[in-house]
């Protein structure tokens, strides 16, 4: 008898093609595509990993607002729009971790919000870059967001936050790239070719390819 998560690589296979799921020349997997596969998984884990689990809705509008004061950040409407339809508090797409554990808002408190001597990633800067926020990271990069245009960047770690490069156009390009990566990954030849198709369709720099690259090849 088939295994459930065996049925569904099966079944994408159908739907999308075989050839768009080993090369990944098809488009992007759409966020409600990303979550209702993600909580598949989740329910064929009967739960035990709550990596696997983005739920809906994410933030009340009112949380969002209290969130954007408190922080002093003036997010992008790609971003609200994403947060409040999906919570993906301590998710984990491709290899990017989306805060770890717990609800988003509170992640985001804790990645942006110095406490203590506890090490925050603007490092010796005495205040945190109005223009920035940590919303992801990875074993290797930090994810930072821009307030001034929504595009998405990454510098690695244990460097300066001013070494960053661009990663994608949008949060919610990040999402999907990531989401879409990690549901198409084990079938694909050239995992290589794989993260670059991906860092092109999301906006990334494709010069600084080894973000996504390094994802797809997952060692980073």
């Amino acid at each position: 008898m088939l295994s459930q998560f065996l049925k569904i690589v099966i079944r994408d296979m159908v739907v999308l093609g075989m050839r768009d799921v080993v090369n990944f020349e098809g488009s992007l997997l759409a966020l409600g595509a990303i979550q209702a596969r993600m909580n598949e998984m989740y329910v064929m884990t009967g739960g035990d990993v709550p990596e696997l689990a983005m739920r809906v809705p994410g933030m009340s509008p009112d949380e969002f607002n209290a969130l954007s004061h408190e922080l002093n950040y003036d997010f992008d409407d790609d971003f609200r729009e994403t947060v409040t339809a999906y919570e993906i508090g301590g998710v984990s797409l491709g290899g990017i971790w989306f805060g770890q554990g717990g609800e988003y808002l509170r992640c985001l408190k804790r990645m942006n919000i110095r406490s203590g001597h506890d090490e925050v990633w603007w490092a010796d800067d005495l205040d945190r870059p109005l223009s920035y926020l940590m919303i992801a990271s990875t074993d290797s990069y930090i994810v930072l967001l821009d307030s001034e245009n929504g595009f998405v960047f990454s510098f690695e770690r244990g460097r300066c936050w001013h070494t960053m490069d661009k990663v994608a156009d949008s949060f919610s390009l990040l999402i999907r790239g990531a989401g879409s990566l990690f549901l198409r990954r084990k079938l694909a030849v050239n995992k290589k070719a794989l993260g670059r198709n991906v860092a092109k369709q999301v906006g990334g720099n494709m010069v600084f390819d080894q973000f996504w690259v390094g994802l797809a090849c997952g060692y980073i």
